[in-house]
């Protein structure tokens, strides 16, 4: 019985650090990334975006295991301009460069918003094979939203979702020609399986 006892003692504080483990579980479930990749097509292409709507691939959430944490996922996105079609414009009018800095832009706003954190962007165009990739951080400090503009933050319920994509949908699709050479210079272009393999994972 005093072994038994021992025994229940010992596992005590054991059983009280896997409880709180769990209990603060960075990991997402399967649900809860389904819920973040029909939430990040909305906040890439809105209802009223046609043109996005047409070229919009894929909007995935995937773990990031290049920075030595499952607890980091990338977002990646894959699109067609080609799919583009309009009466009166006959191609695709945004570059890769310009689609990857205005859809980065709403990304830098969208992670302010998730509970989970992010690493990585990546944006890849399917028809030319063009792919390319920034730090979701770097992202953040080069767009940063008017603070006193935004809803509570990582809110996780439909009505404050929608506060965020107004703020996202309302960003304006230019960019001053100094911004846009901070862009670029952090742009990688580089596919993530390349920084995958670079990184031996």
């Amino acid at each position: 019985m005093r072994r038994l006892i021992d025994f229940l003692l010992l596992a005590l504080p054991l059983a009280t650090i896997v409880s709180a483990q769990e209990a603060t579980d960075p990991h997402l479930k399967p649900e809860e990334i389904a819920l973040a990749e029909q939430n990040l097509k909305r906040v890439l292409a809105g209802p009223g975006e046609e043109a996005f709507l047409q070229i919009f691939i894929k909007a995935s959430i995937v773990p990031d295991p290049a920075i030595d944490t499952s607890f980091v996922y990338d977002l990646v996105l894959r699109f067609d301009p080609e799919r583009y079609h309009s009466p009166r414009v006959g191609l695709y009018p945004l570059n890769f460069e310009d689609q990857f800095i205005l859809w980065g832009k709403r990304i830098a706003v969208y992670t302010r918003s998730t509970s989970w954190q992010s690493g990585r962007f990546y944006l890849h165009d399917i028809s030319s094979g063009q792919q390319a990739w920034i730090y979701t951080d770097d992202a953040r400090r080069l767009y940063i939203p008017e603070p006193q503009k935004l809803p509570p933050a990582k809110g996780q319920n439909a009505a404050i979702f929608s506060q965020w994509l107004k703020i996202i949908h309302a960003i304006k699709p230019g960019t001053d020609l100094r911004t846009m050479s901070r862009w670029l210079r952090l742009m990688h272009h580089q596919s993530r399986k390349a920084v995958l393999k670079e990184n031996g994972s």
